[in-house]
Protein backbone atom coordinates (compact mmCIF):
# COMPACT_ATOMS: atom_id res chain seq x y z
CA UNK A 1 0.00 0.00 0.00
CA UNK A 2 0.91 3.71 -0.42
CA UNK A 3 2.96 5.18 2.06
CA UNK A 4 0.77 7.32 4.61
CA UNK A 5 -1.77 5.21 3.75
CA UNK A 6 -2.18 2.85 6.74
CA UNK A 7 -4.04 5.17 8.71
CA UNK A 8 -7.21 6.25 6.31
CA UNK A 9 -7.58 2.66 5.76
CA UNK A 10 -7.42 1.13 9.20
CA UNK A 11 -9.60 3.65 10.01
CA UNK A 12 -12.60 3.17 6.96
CA UNK A 13 -12.04 -0.81 8.24
CA UNK A 14 -12.92 0.15 11.52
CA UNK A 15 -15.87 1.91 10.92
CA UNK A 16 -17.19 -0.33 8.35
CA UNK A 17 -16.72 -2.97 11.19
CA UNK A 18 -18.68 -0.98 13.89
CA UNK A 19 -21.70 -0.22 11.51
CA UNK A 20 -21.26 -4.21 10.20
CA UNK A 21 -21.52 -5.31 14.52
CA UNK A 22 -24.18 -2.43 15.10
CA UNK A 23 -26.52 -4.13 11.87
CA UNK A 24 -26.51 -7.48 13.10
CA UNK A 25 -27.53 -6.26 16.56
CA UNK A 26 -30.36 -3.76 14.91
CA UNK A 27 -31.33 -5.62 11.61
CA UNK A 28 -33.02 -2.57 10.00
CA UNK A 29 -32.82 -2.72 6.53
CA UNK A 30 -31.05 0.48 5.96
CA UNK A 31 -28.17 -0.27 8.40
CA UNK A 32 -27.72 -3.64 5.65
CA UNK A 33 -27.64 -0.62 2.80
CA UNK A 34 -25.00 1.52 5.28
CA UNK A 35 -23.04 -1.14 6.19
CA UNK A 36 -22.58 -2.50 2.21
CA UNK A 37 -21.48 1.21 1.45
CA UNK A 38 -19.00 1.44 4.63
CA UNK A 39 -17.37 -1.63 2.42
CA UNK A 40 -17.20 -0.61 -0.53
CA UNK A 41 -15.64 2.89 0.27
CA UNK A 42 -13.22 0.63 2.11
CA UNK A 43 -12.71 -1.71 -1.22
CA UNK A 44 -12.24 1.66 -3.04
CA UNK A 45 -9.74 3.18 -0.56
CA UNK A 46 -7.38 -0.17 -0.85
CA UNK A 47 -7.87 -0.50 -4.53
CA UNK A 48 -6.85 3.48 -4.64
CA UNK A 49 -3.77 3.07 -2.63
CA UNK A 50 -2.41 0.47 -3.93
CA UNK A 51 1.25 0.05 -4.42
CA UNK A 52 2.43 -2.71 -6.68
CA UNK A 53 6.60 -3.31 -6.80
CA UNK A 54 8.15 -2.53 -10.14
CA UNK A 55 11.14 -3.71 -11.77
CA UNK A 56 12.93 -0.96 -13.18
CA UNK A 57 14.99 -1.30 -16.21
CA UNK A 58 18.70 -0.78 -15.92
CA UNK A 59 20.30 1.64 -17.93
CA UNK A 60 21.49 6.00 -16.89
CA UNK A 61 20.72 5.98 -20.77
CA UNK A 62 16.86 5.94 -19.68
CA UNK A 63 14.69 8.17 -18.64
CA UNK A 64 11.44 5.93 -16.91
CA UNK A 65 7.72 7.15 -16.90
CA UNK A 66 6.59 8.57 -12.95
CA UNK A 67 3.45 7.82 -13.51
CA UNK A 68 0.83 5.28 -14.70
CA UNK A 69 -1.63 5.99 -17.23
CA UNK A 70 -1.83 7.19 -20.57
CA UNK A 71 0.71 9.51 -22.93
CA UNK A 72 -1.69 12.71 -23.55
CA UNK A 73 1.02 14.83 -25.29
CA UNK A 74 4.53 15.08 -26.44
CA UNK A 75 5.91 19.01 -26.94
CA UNK A 76 8.87 20.24 -28.12
CA UNK A 77 9.95 23.85 -27.86
CA UNK A 78 12.92 25.97 -26.68
CA UNK A 79 15.99 23.24 -26.50
CA UNK A 80 13.10 20.50 -24.58
CA UNK A 81 10.85 17.79 -24.78
CA UNK A 82 7.44 17.66 -22.68
CA UNK A 83 5.39 14.31 -22.18
CA UNK A 84 2.70 14.48 -20.23
CA UNK A 85 1.03 11.31 -18.39
CA UNK A 86 -3.08 11.67 -17.47
CA UNK A 87 -3.69 9.37 -14.43
CA UNK A 88 -7.43 8.62 -14.40
CA UNK A 89 -8.92 7.51 -11.27
CA UNK A 90 -8.40 3.64 -11.63
CA UNK A 91 -4.37 4.02 -12.69
CA UNK A 92 -1.73 3.46 -9.74
CA UNK A 93 -1.00 6.63 -8.14
CA UNK A 94 2.08 6.30 -6.91
CA UNK A 95 4.60 8.56 -8.29
CA UNK A 96 8.28 7.67 -9.26
CA UNK A 97 11.47 9.22 -10.23
CA UNK A 98 12.38 8.68 -13.65
CA UNK A 99 16.25 8.78 -13.49
CA UNK A 100 18.84 8.39 -10.71
CA UNK A 101 20.60 11.52 -9.14
CA UNK A 102 20.45 14.73 -7.21
CA UNK A 103 17.46 16.91 -6.81
CA UNK A 104 18.51 20.19 -7.23
CA UNK A 105 15.08 22.40 -7.05
CA UNK A 106 11.96 21.66 -5.51
CA UNK A 107 9.41 24.15 -5.50
CA UNK A 108 4.96 24.34 -5.24
CA UNK A 109 3.32 27.28 -6.66
CA UNK A 110 -0.48 27.19 -6.06
CA UNK A 111 -2.83 27.66 -8.50
CA UNK A 112 -6.55 26.58 -10.31
CA UNK A 113 -7.91 22.93 -10.32
CA UNK A 114 -8.74 23.33 -14.49
CA UNK A 115 -9.30 19.47 -15.87
CA UNK A 116 -6.37 17.94 -16.29
CA UNK A 117 -6.72 17.22 -20.00
CA UNK A 118 -7.16 20.93 -20.75
CA UNK A 119 -4.35 22.06 -22.37
CA UNK A 120 -3.06 25.23 -20.22
CA UNK A 121 -3.27 22.88 -17.10
CA UNK A 122 0.02 23.03 -16.58
CA UNK A 123 0.22 26.27 -16.93
CA UNK A 124 -2.21 27.49 -14.46
CA UNK A 125 -2.84 24.98 -11.98
CA UNK A 126 -1.65 23.94 -8.63
CA UNK A 127 1.53 21.72 -9.04
CA UNK A 128 4.55 20.94 -7.68
CA UNK A 129 7.98 20.32 -9.37
CA UNK A 130 11.35 18.68 -8.48
CA UNK A 131 14.28 18.71 -10.71
CA UNK A 132 16.93 16.47 -10.55
CA UNK A 133 20.25 16.36 -11.87
CA UNK A 134 21.35 13.07 -13.60
CA UNK A 135 24.74 13.03 -15.00
CA UNK A 136 25.16 15.76 -17.18
CA UNK A 137 20.82 16.77 -17.81
CA UNK A 138 18.22 18.23 -16.32
CA UNK A 139 15.41 16.19 -15.79
CA UNK A 140 12.17 17.77 -14.54
CA UNK A 141 9.06 15.92 -13.05
CA UNK A 142 6.01 18.52 -12.64
CA UNK A 143 3.17 17.25 -10.58
CA UNK A 144 -0.33 18.80 -11.56
CA UNK A 145 -3.46 18.77 -9.38
CA UNK A 146 -6.74 18.73 -11.79
CA UNK A 147 -10.87 19.41 -11.69
CA UNK A 148 -10.84 16.53 -8.73
CA UNK A 149 -7.55 15.69 -7.87
CA UNK A 150 -6.53 18.63 -4.89
CA UNK A 151 -3.62 16.86 -3.05
CA UNK A 152 0.00 16.39 -4.31
CA UNK A 153 2.00 14.68 -2.20
CA UNK A 154 5.89 14.80 -2.60
CA UNK A 155 8.15 13.20 -0.23
CA UNK A 156 11.79 14.86 -1.48
CA UNK A 157 13.55 18.18 -1.01
CA UNK A 158 16.69 19.93 -1.92
CA UNK A 159 19.52 17.59 -1.91
CA UNK A 160 18.17 14.29 -1.40
CA UNK A 161 19.38 11.67 -3.93
CA UNK A 162 17.20 9.43 -5.46
CA UNK A 163 17.66 6.27 -7.55
CA UNK A 164 15.14 5.48 -10.91
CA UNK A 165 12.08 4.10 -9.79
CA UNK A 166 11.98 5.01 -6.68
CA UNK A 167 8.93 6.19 -5.00
CA UNK A 168 8.79 10.25 -4.18
CA UNK A 169 4.68 10.53 -3.91
CA UNK A 170 1.21 10.84 -5.59
CA UNK A 171 -1.85 12.84 -6.55
CA UNK A 172 -4.80 11.81 -4.80
CA UNK A 173 -8.00 10.90 -7.24
CA UNK A 174 -5.19 11.44 -10.61
CA UNK A 175 -4.20 14.01 -13.16
CA UNK A 176 -1.06 14.91 -14.83
CA UNK A 177 2.52 14.28 -14.21
CA UNK A 178 5.09 16.13 -17.26
CA UNK A 179 8.63 15.01 -17.84
CA UNK A 180 10.79 17.46 -19.38
CA UNK A 181 14.39 16.47 -21.07
CA UNK A 182 17.20 18.48 -23.30
CA UNK A 183 15.89 18.39 -26.87
CA UNK A 184 18.23 15.43 -28.02
CA UNK A 185 16.70 13.05 -26.19
CA UNK A 186 14.96 10.91 -28.18
CA UNK A 187 10.89 9.92 -26.90
CA UNK A 188 10.10 6.39 -27.15
CA UNK A 189 6.55 6.92 -26.29
CA UNK A 190 3.38 7.37 -28.27
CA UNK A 191 0.56 9.78 -27.55
CA UNK A 192 -2.09 8.19 -26.41
CA UNK A 193 0.05 5.39 -25.65
CA UNK A 194 -0.14 3.53 -21.86
CA UNK A 195 2.81 3.79 -19.52
CA UNK A 196 3.83 2.28 -16.40
CA UNK A 197 5.77 4.38 -13.28
CA UNK A 198 9.39 2.62 -13.08
CA UNK A 199 8.65 0.82 -15.34
CA UNK A 200 8.03 2.14 -19.04
CA UNK A 201 11.01 3.94 -20.76
CA UNK A 202 9.77 6.75 -22.44
CA UNK A 203 13.03 8.57 -23.86
CA UNK A 204 16.45 7.48 -24.10
CA UNK A 205 20.04 9.97 -23.21
CA UNK A 206 21.65 9.87 -26.78
CA UNK A 207 24.51 12.32 -25.59
CA UNK A 208 25.30 14.51 -23.40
Amino acid sequence: MAKGSAKLLITALILFLIVFVISLVFPLGFLKIVRWIFLAAFLFLAFFFRDPDRETPQGDENIISPADGKVVSIQHSDGKKRVAIFMSLFNVHVNRAPVKGKVIARKHSPGQYLPAFNPNCHLKNEQCEIVIQHRDIKVKVVQIAGLVARKIVNYLKKEDKVRAGQRYGMIKLGSRLDVEFPDYCSVQVEKDQKVKAGQTIIAKIEKG
